[in-house]
């Protein structure tokens, strides 16, 4: 009998899936939490009744009156609160740890201002006081463990989810995703960890930094991972002309990374009307909108084209961001 291609690991871990963190920054000071993501955190409590749930805020983004609220409404819901500033930061364990917290500390003091909550929420979920509080899922992912095991066998240390896009029938593009994380065994996924953070604190500090090249990585290690994938990969991938268009901007403003190329962009949207709008946004007449109908088309288009990819992830490859907080 042939061998297959792909070697099937040797170590089994044993995984709980029934251990839950969920990350919400609010852009509203008032409000900890929109009525949408409440309601699907009761109905994640409604379908896993006996699963911990842990929902990591930031204070300094919110009202003494709406971290009261989100006190009520987790003690209501059994749902652990776990405070950034008070309970992640004090228990971080690394060097690389403290890196991404500066980063995220940037990107709080600077939210109005290019600051990007998807962006805090990414670097929040590589830090050890969180992943180790259990699996990572965005909001707009649901989850049902009730027919879960209380254990599992997986045979990977670290868990992440694998998306696809299909374009016919042997013809894809895969992309690792950072919606869903889970981080199995600490000691055994150490490696895999640090080299992801490495990757995050390169694309904050090096100028040398470059979406593309870290999207031909990605995808040469997907490719490796994959030896007996039957299918063709795209290239380029969908995102392809959004990072070089990342890269360029980078490179022609001189911002040092992605939190100062968001700053400029915040900053200089009027100035910058006249090429995005004739080249990107189909308006004809730049001169004939308001600065503040000018700062909204092009913000719209910055989130669309731009903001969605921020740094990459243990691929190697661009991470969408969410950007509907």
């Amino acid at each position: 009998m042939p061998k297959n291609t792909l070697d099937v690991p040797s170590h089994v871990y044993s995984f709980n899936p029934h251990r839950h963190v969920k990350i919400w920054i609010s852009t509203r000071p008032d409000s900890f939490l929109n009525a949408e993501n409440q309601l699907r955190l009761i109905r994640m409590r409604t379908h896993n009744p006996r699963d911990a749930i842990a929902l990591v805020y930031s204070e300094a983004v919110l009202t003494e009156q709406a971290i009261i609220d989100l006190q009520l409404f987790c003690e209501a819901h059994t749902i652990e609160p776990v405070s950034y500033e008070e309970q992640i930061k004090p228990a971080l364990a690394t060097e690389r740890e403290q890196s991404l917290a500066c980063f995220i500390d940037r990107e709080i003091a600077a939210l109005g201002e290019g600051g990007n909550v998807g962006a805090i929420s990414d670097l929040m979920r590589w830090l050890s006081p969180v992943y180790q509080r259990g699996t990572y899922a965005d909001f707009d992912v649901g989850v049902d463990t009730s027919g879960l095991e209380a254990t599992i066998e997986v045979q990977s240390a670290l868990l992440l989810s694998i998306g696809s896009f299909i374009y016919c029938e042997d013809i894809h593009t895969l992309t690792v995703n950072n919606d869903i994380i889970s981080v199995v065994d600490v000691d055994a996924a150490h490696t895999s960890i640090t080299l992801i953070q490495d990757d995050i604190i390169q694309a904050y500090t090096s100028p040398e930094f470059s979406y593309c090249t870290r999207t031909d990585e990605g995808e040469n290690q997907l490719r490796a991972l994959l030896p007996s994938f039957n299918g063709r990969f795209v290239k380029p991938n969908p995102e392809r002309e959004d990072l070089e268009e990342l890269d360029e901007m980078r490179a022609r403003t001189g911002a040092r990374d992605p939190l100062s190329l968001r700053q400029y962009l915040h900053n200089n949207a009027y100035e910058s009307r006249h090429v995005y709008c004739c080249k990107e946004m189909g308006v004809n007449d730049p001169d004939s909108l308001s600065e503040e109908e000018a700062v909204e088309q092009f913000s719209a288009w910055v989130r669309k084209k731009i903001m969605r990819i921020a740094y990459s992830d243990a691929s190697r490859s661009p991470i969408p961001i969410d950007v509907d907080h």
